[in-house]
């Protein structure tokens, strides 16, 4: 899920850099996801969500018919395969470990998995675009362009950041983590020692990238030579996570997680496919009745019709001639053994009898 979605901003990447509807679809993309990865219950639709909401950062970036836009796009498209996958790990080690995968089921897990809450703070706050994380040299960059480009794109764009970091930042861990009092049930599995070496990997990377954004820089198509820590980005970027963060103590309860869905765009493809299913299903329907019926009455007659025959032809043809070939069998050997007396002239006088038998079978068919 990470990396496939990589082929599409790819392809965008290399064909079709400067087109404005990226822009407009971009901005959509990133409302959209971070709007309903505060809506929904399932730990990893929140992440499957923000995925679909920060690709939509690539494609405005992508779509700016500038260098800083697809520069930011580009970095981007690195930094958010190792923390997204990160998060993906983490949400999968929580479920192993408690066998849930709902965030209403969840909470005071603090104190049983702190090494699962470390690696996701530190997958979030990337995300979140917090400074010496690989977010921080992509995101703003993105944000930056789109102040170049049009203050209602930037606008647009840093409501969806805030939505991003209250979904993935603040959300899914204090209702995973910290809502409930830890629970006094069975004891949880220990993770396998593969998965914690997998995650403190990933979040190494993040930092790696964070730290040392040249890393990356100088790889892009127009190479950047410029230092982002600068003092107003890192206090800009404290300032607006902070102030998001004092926002979610007073909003919290409205964001608790519930049952029930928001309508998404799937509606649609499903309304289409209970059409398509409607207008398929009668006539499927009706030919199978065509077939079920012609097969009752052909076919399985045909078929027993040719079983008794069978049945018929076994006993009375079959049957009976293995069993007369047996008696005459029989019979020929009980004469034969009538006829073996053990006496010699008799034996001669049976052999006489069957020589002359035996020439005139010959000479009469001759």
């Amino acid at each position: 899920s990470v990396f496939t979605t990589k082929t599409a901003v790819y392809a965008l990447a290399r064909c079709f850099v400067g087109i404005d509807v990226l822009v407009v679809l971009g901005a959509v993309m990133a409302v959209y996801g971070a709007f309903y990865a505060l809506t929904v219950n399932h730990i990893r639709r929140i992440l499957a969500y923000l995925m679909v909401s920060q690709i939509g950062f690539m494609l405005a970036g992508i779509g700016m018919d500038t260098k800083m836009g697809l520069d930011g796009a580009m970095v981007l498209v690195y930094a958010h395969t190792f923390y997204n996958a990160l998060l993906f790990m983490t949400t999968g080690s929580l479920m192993l470990m408690v066998k849930e995968e709902h965030l209403s089921s969840l909470g005071g897990l603090a104190s049983k998995a702190p090494l699962i809450l470390v690696f996701t703070m530190v997958g979030a706050l990337s995300m979140s675009a917090m400074p010496l994380l690989n977010g921080f040299v992509a995101i703003p960059t993105i944000l930056e362009a789109a102040w170049q480009e049009s203050p209602v794109l930037a606008m647009t764009l840093t409501l969806a950041m805030a939505g991003t970091f209250t979904a993935v930042g603040l959300r899914l861990p204090y209702f995973a983590f910290w809502s409930k009092k830890p629970s006094k049930g069975k004891k949880q599995d220990a993770l396998p020692l593969n998965m914690t070496v997998a995650m403190v990997l990933a979040a190494l990377f993040c930092f790696i990238q964070g730290i040392f954004p040249q890393l990356l820089y100088r790889r892009l198509p127009a190479p950047v030579k410029e230092n982002p820590f600068t003092l107003w980005k890192i206090l800009g970027a404290f300032l607006f996570l902070g102030l998001i963060s004092m926002v979610f103590i007073f909003v919290r309860r409205g964001l608790t997680p519930g049952t029930r869905r928001l309508p998404d765009f799937d509606l649609l493809y499903r309304f289409v496919g209970q059409a398509v299913m409607g207008l398929l299903a009668r006539p499927l329907a009706w030919m199978d009745g065509i077939w079920t019926d012609l097969y009752r009455t052909v076919v399985l007659r045909a078929v027993k019709g040719t079983a008794r025959v069978a049945g018929w032809f076994d006993k009375s043809g079959i049957d009976k001639a293995v069993d007369g070939t047996a008696r005459t069998v029989l019979g020929l050997g009980r004469i034969s053994v009538r006829m073996q007396t053990g006496r010699l002239q008799e034996m001669l006088a049976w052999m006489v009898l069957l020589a002359l038998g035996l020439f005139g079978l010959i000479w009469f068919w001759v």
